[in-house]
């Protein structure tokens, strides 16, 4: 069974916007309306907006064995019944020729399943477009249902910038443990602007923002941060004034001294008097990151394992309101 335009549609999870063009199936996590409002706060900022950050394809199917390839766009992770798979570095087996990945729907030991839920987390770190998708055997591909819905607004640590596998950024742990439909704005390089925001059609329980360490590296004054800050935290209210908004503060970087948008601390204390002062949910970012080099891919990002402890310590401080 192929999957045809309609099918990818219902099985998409993360795009706003879903599109064909001659080269296969395309998604984007922002509205045009947006996307140019990121291209307006810089060309690299537009670019990196065009990521498949945290849009995955995500279904049942009693097929015995799954194709696919992408036309555009590198690593795939591959997750069947909620255990990973495999990563599949796409750009790479085009290079050789490849035209297609199978993947057998099997467990460890090589038995078949019976049903398998698969997930195809596409690159969180550039575009691409899905070419085809095959259910070989199957007589049904259908959306999984999901417990809860989360947007995730932020900078290049919600992005997941520089996970080796694109499942593994706190905010796609996060999404797996609430078994949650979500949707992941984050750009890596931005920052507080009302420009990149705006009504997308998506229907959130709750509201995840964490800005403020490009904040800290970029405004000209501690006045233009908190001006920005609040006027964003405006809108973000405005567009969902009925569900819990949780502001992360910025979490530890090894480089920080004082900028022109002050010390890092009094950014991290700007950003929390303007969210608290809306009603909103304050996580410190310290709390919930070693500052131990182990945990860092540069002086500024998490690793792997840094990802790991942050959604550990991030959940717990999430139940206290949402007690899901």
């Amino acid at each position: 069974m192929r999957a045809d335009f309609e099918t990818i549609k219902k099985i998409t999870v993360g795009a706003v916007r879903i599109w064909e063009e001659d080269c296969g199936v395309r998604f984007s996590r922002f509205t045009e309306e947006e996307e140019a409002g990121w291209y307006s706060c810089s060309q690299t900022l537009g670019d990196r907006c065009r990521s498949l950050c945290g849009i995955r394809l995500d279904f049942r199917t009693d097929a015995r064995e799954i194709a696919f390839m992408l036309s555009g766009g590198n690593k795939v992770d591959v997750w069947l019944n909620g255990v990973f798979n495999r990563t599949l570095y796409c750009s790479d087996l085009r290079k050789e020729g490849v035209t297609e990945v199978r993947i057998p729907l099997v467990d460890q030991l090589g038995a078949p399943f019976a049903e398998t839920r698969v997930t195809l987390w596409l690159p969180h770190h550039g575009g691409g477009a899905l070419g085809f998708l095959d259910a070989d055997g199957a007589t049904y591909i259908e959306p999984v249902a999901y417990d809860h819905r989360i947007l995730f607004l932020g900078d290049s640590i919600t992005q997941g910038w520089n996970t080796e596998r694109e499942s593994m950024s706190f905010d796609s742990r996060i999404t797996r443990f609430y078994n949650a439909h979500s949707v992941n704005c984050a750009v890596g390089g931005g920052y507080f602007s009302t420009a990149t925001i705006g009504y997308n059609g998506y229907d959130p329980e709750t509201v995840l923002i964490a800005y403020g360490t490009n904040d800290f590296a970029n405004r000209k004054s501690p006045e233009e941060l908190r001006e920005n800050c609040a006027a964003y935290l405006d809108k973000v209210k405005t567009l969902y004034p009925n569900v819990p908004i949780f502001v992360i503060t910025p979490i530890p970087r090894h480089d920080p001294e004082e900028r022109k948008a002050g010390t890092f601390e009094s950014v991290r204390q700007t950003i929390a008097e303007e969210a608290s002062a809306r009603g909103m949910h304050v996580i410190d970012g310290f709390s919930l990151f070693p500052f131990d080099e182990y945990y860092f891919w540069d002086r500024v990002h998490p690793n792997e394992a840094g990802f790991a402890e942050y959604a550990l310590a991030l959940i717990p401080q999430l139940q206290k309101v949402l007690k899901w």
